[in-house]
C-alpha cells in the first residue's frame, strides 16, 4: 500500500491569486502570506529525507504546528526540533517552541 504524501502545491501563487480574486479572501492574504512564507523557510531546514512526511499546518502566537505522516517520522524529526528552532529564529520568526502532530494521510 503506497503513502500518500502531504501535498505541496509547486507554486504558492496559485493559492494567493485565489485568494485575492474572491471576495473574502483578501482578508486571509496575510495569515496565507505568512504559513507558506514559514512553510518555505521551515522546508529549507528540514532535513532533506524528512521533507517529504511533514508539512507546517498552523502557527499561533509562537508555536509552529507541524503535520507529520508516522511516529517514525515523527521521532526523526524532534532529534532536530532545536536546530530548526533556532534555524527560524535567525530568519526573523518569532518561533518559542515546534509541536508535532502524528496525522497519517487519508486516502482519497
Amino acid at each position: 500500500m503506497r503513502t500518500a504524501r502531504p501535498s505541496h502545491p509547486p507554486d504558492s501563487s496559485t493559492a494567493i491569486e485565489f485568494l485575492r480574486r474572491h471576495e473574502g479572501g483578501a482578508a486571509l492574504l496575510p495569515a496565507a502570506r505568512r504559513i507558506l512564507d514559514l512553510r518555505r523557510d521551515l522546508l529549507g531546514l528540514i532535513p532533506p529525507s524528512l521533507r517529504d512526511t511533514c508539512d507546517v499546518t498552523g502557527f499561533d502566537d509562537d508555536v509552529v504546528i507541524v503535520r507529520v505522516l508516522s511516529a517514525s517520522g515523527a521521532a526523526k524529526l524532534r532529534q532536530t526540533l532545536p536546530r530548526l528552532r533556532d534555524g527560524l529564529v535567525e530568519r526573523g520568526w518569532k518561533v518559542g517552541a515546534i509541536r508535532m502532530q502524528v496525522r497519517p494521510a487519508t486516502a482519497a
